[in-house]
């Protein structure tokens, strides 16, 4: 561990950092990338520091971006599958009970925004990736702006309930996105922020700390964050049964309407710390159980082309190990140039060169629906090789 904070704390702008891990990624597209993990020793906060510069950041969610669904007949899951979805829907049905006009910064392809929608909800809102913007509209419409908040929300019109999931730890300046949020906000208005959250690091799916997650929230920490941007939590929903990590939602007002008392905040730096240790200790395990499974290997082709393998790529042997023919990806966004030196093929183009050779599948969401893909292919199951099941 060591001091190297270059930018301020996104929460305190203190300068104060704990470096507790640095790597270097080779990111399809963005090609080398050095990312360093910190914890603020002032207030406590996780993030990225240095921050990757707003060139990378753009590049990564406009061109490269891995929220892309890949069926154009996609239509969103059943609403029991999606715990994040029913909290903010039961938040905003019990404390806004006269339904009105909602916006969502960061829709993604407008899962959230097609149950509410469907509950009688008033919808709109932005995302900035052009492709899964593109599906939002498919399915919404022309109630969904393609861009960045910033760029969407420009005018007078103000909403009763704007939600904020899986978005503010993606951004270099939360409280400018928050402070966002607050104006285009009724004065009665809800405000419902959906995070990721830093607690119980056993639950954290392996590479927890990822390229695009540059905040890492505690409860405490996204509700000062929350309270210093003129908002108060009228309710906070803690949820453990997500697959990738736990996460946090919290329902607000602006604190002027809001009575309850007010919190004070400690500094949780040594809580987060040891948080981040914990975590560390265990994905080291992680990848040292992953290099027992291709040490037998020769060749391989790799399929996902995505932040998990950077990290395979930066946590194990397998570049010195292995000869890696081709990196395969479902996304057209990827398809086409490279990770590191490797081309980046389709699935067509890789059926067409398969010879018998391993796969290695290094996707943590879908690594079992990519192995049974791979099986109806006719590639025979002790030559796909799993990494996370």
């Amino acid at each position: 561990m060591t001091e190297n904070a270059v930018d301020p704390c996104m929460v305190c702008k203190s300068t104060n950092f704990d470096t507790m891990k640095s790597v270097k990624w080779i990111i399809t597209g963005l090609g080398p990338q050095d990312v360093h993990f910190g914890v603020c020793k002032d207030c406590g906060h996780i993030q990225q520091n240095p921050l990757p510069s707003m060139e990378t950041i753009e590049a990564f969610y406009l061109e490269y971006s891995n929220y892309f669904v890949l069926d154009e007949n996609y239509t969103p899951p059943p609403k029991a599958q999606l715990f994040t979805t029913k909290h903010m829907l039961s938040s905003a049905n019990r404390l806004m009970p006269n339904k009105g006009k909602l916006y969502e910064i960061g829709c993604g392809s407008g899962i959230h925004l097609h149950y509410f929608k469907q509950d009688g909800w008033d919808v709109a809102g932005c995302e900035p990736s052009r492709d899964t913007g593109a599906q939002a509209q498919k399915l919404l419409g022309d109630c969904i702006s393609l861009g960045f908040a910033h760029e969407c929300l420009t005018g007078q019109e103000k909403y009763d309930v704007i939600l904020l999931s899986g978005v503010l730890e993606h951004v270099p300046a939360p409280h400018d996105l928050i402070k966002i949020a607050y104006d285009h906000l009724k004065d009665d208005g809800l405000f419902i922020c959906q995070v990721p959250c830093a607690r119980q690091p056993h639950l954290f799916c392996p590479g927890w700390l990822a390229l695009e997650h540059l905040s890492y929230f505690s409860t405490e920490i996204l509700t000062r964050v929350l309270e210093e941007n003129g908002f108060q939590a009228q309710e906070v929903i803690l949820d453990d049964t997500l697959s990738a990590y736990p996460s946090i939602s919290a329902a607000c007002r602006k604190a002027d309407l809001y009575s309850g008392p007010q919190p004070k905040h400690h500094n949780m730096y040594s809580m987060n710390k040891q948080m981040i240790e914990d975590h560390l200790s265990i994905d080291q395990q992680h990848w040292s159980a992953v290099e027992s499974r291709f040490q037998h290997i020769d060749e391989a082709y790799i399929w996902a082309a995505g932040v998990h393998t950077a990290q395979l790529f930066s946590e194990t042997n397998i570049l010195e190990k292995i000869t890696i023919k081709n990196v395969i990806d479902s996304s057209p966004l990827k398809v086409g140039h490279k990770q590191g030196p490797y081309e980046i093929l389709s699935k067509d183009q890789f059926a067409s060169n398969y010879n018998g050779e391993y796969v290695i599948i290094s996707s943590h969401h879908f690594e079992l629906e990519i192995a049974a893909g791979l099986k109806e292919m006719g590639i025979s199951e002790d030559k796909i090789i799993l990494l996370y099941n």
